[in-house]
């Protein structure tokens, strides 16, 4: 009866270490960022410029307005 009782012990501590082990999905986010972002530039193309910016005078920043936008999409999406 013990030996019973400790076996099933082990394959219950085994069942919930499995998940960790076996289901290692992780999301490809840059995939997912770059077709968010393909989309929001067909959607933007007449509101940014080359660069991928809303047009305002000041600083160009090095990452872009359209590309910010993108990114807060795909977290949201995942």
């Amino acid at each position: 009866m013990f030996k019973k009782l400790c076996i099933l012990l082990i394959y219950s501590i085994l069942e919930m270490v499995k998940p960790l082990i076996y289901h290692q999905y992780m999301h490809n986010l840059y995939t997912i960022f770059s077709k968010i972002l393909k989309i929001c530039k067909q959607f933007g193309d007449n509101l940014i410029n080359e660069k991928g910016n809303i047009p305002r005078p000041g600083v160009v920043p090095k990452f872009s307005d359209i590309e910010v936008i993108a990114l807060n999409l795909t977290s949201e999406a995942m």
